[in-house]
């Protein structure tokens, strides 16, 4: 097993992985091929063009599309434009910062 870059498992944790994935087996006692239970329920969010909240175990996501039409650049204006956005929670992404995009987050957005 490669040595933990972020320091997230101290070695008694990767020791105890290590120990369960020689006898076969996941931290939480699954057998290394079986998976954790999926479900996915569409239309989730109500005010947006389409919706889903995929579960796998109990870690869920939540993606939203909103759609609509508006008007091209001048310097294109024979393509249109795809804005995307994310937001994540701390314990998803330590280092994510929310808030609006910044200067070059829209340039690149629009490249």
């Amino acid at each position: 097993m490669p040595r933990d870059e972020l320091g997230v498992l101290s070695e008694i944790k990767r020791g105890f992985i290590q120990r369960q994935i020689k006898q076969g087996k996941r931290n939480d006692g699954r057998d290394l091929g079986l998976f954790r239970d999926i479900n996915v329920q569409t239309g989730f969010v109500v005010r947006a063009s389409g919706s889903a909240m995929v579960q796998i175990g109990r870690t869920r996501v939540l993606a939203g599309i909103k759609i609509q039409t508006g008007e091209p650049f001048p310097d294109t204006p024979n393509q249109g434009v795809l804005t995307t956005n994310i937001e994540l929670l701390p314990m998803a992404f330590p280092t994510f910062e929310s808030g609006p995009p910044n200067e070059s987050s829209i340039e690149y957005a629009r490249v």
